[in-house]
């Protein structure tokens, strides 16, 4: 703290003059882990650091001046334009305590497709990379190229419980005796190689799963 008084339109015009890429830089240093296994047993699941991950968007207010830096609106589904500008975050935290790992935000003058699921592969730099964790998170985010990326990030430390959409096809590795099944899809990568391993709830193909990436 530096002790000196200024003014709530000083400190709004400062803010405003720090970059996106400012605050990246200092979440590297402050959104770090918090909850420990003695004291935050919630936070925790058998020796495994709880993680979720999961996104919102805001309807901002329609000003010439958000309209001039380009901020995306919604459509519809007749791609018709939508009636205000739309602001998307998606945040990596640690359940329990819900203190962030990192967050990512649209950006002005960005392509309106730049959606959840790519604001989300930018705050895996979030993941811990000294322990085990386990990642949950909804259906978006159910799919092998997440999958990858997170093992990917995270150095092969973090385990995933997703839901899972029924339509992939996967080759059954082993049915295990609790009903479940080890089933591998292919991640298709951009050199059309590679694939992942998820263990399935039920009959993969029938319905919805709960998968675990090994």
């Amino acid at each position: 703290m530096s002790k000196t008084k200024i003014s709530d339109a000083s400190a709004q015009e400062r803010r405003a003059g720090l970059s996106w890429d400012w605050f990246c830089e200092l979440f590297k240093h402050i959104l770090v882990p918090l909850a420990r296994p003695d004291t935050h047993t919630e936070s925790f699941y058998q020796g495994l650091r709880l993680l979720g991950i999961d996104g919102t968007q805001w309807s901002l207010r329609n000003t010439k001046e958000l309209d001039s830096q380009g901020f995306a609106r919604s459509t519809s589904g007749n791609g018709a334009k939508g009636a205000f500008c739309k602001w998307m975050a998606t945040v990596l935290l640690e359940l329990g305590t819900h203190h962030p790992l990192y967050a990512a935000c649209s950006q002005p003058q960005v392509s309106p497709s730049e959606g959840e699921p790519t604001l989300a592969h930018r705050t895996l730099g979030g993941l811990p990379q000294d322990e085990d964790t386990l990642l949950l998170a909804d259906r978006l985010y159910g799919c092998p190229t997440f999958i990858t990326a997170v093992q990917k990030a995270a150095s092969g430390r973090c385990h995933l419980l997703l839901r899972v959409k029924s339509n992939y096809k996967g080759k059954v590795l082993e049915h295990l005796p609790d009903g479940s099944a080890i089933i591998e899809v292919n991640s298709r990568d951009q050199r059309g190689k590679g694939g992942i391993k998820l263990a399935t709830e039920g009959d993969p193909g029938q319905g919805e799963a709960d998968p675990q990436g090994r």
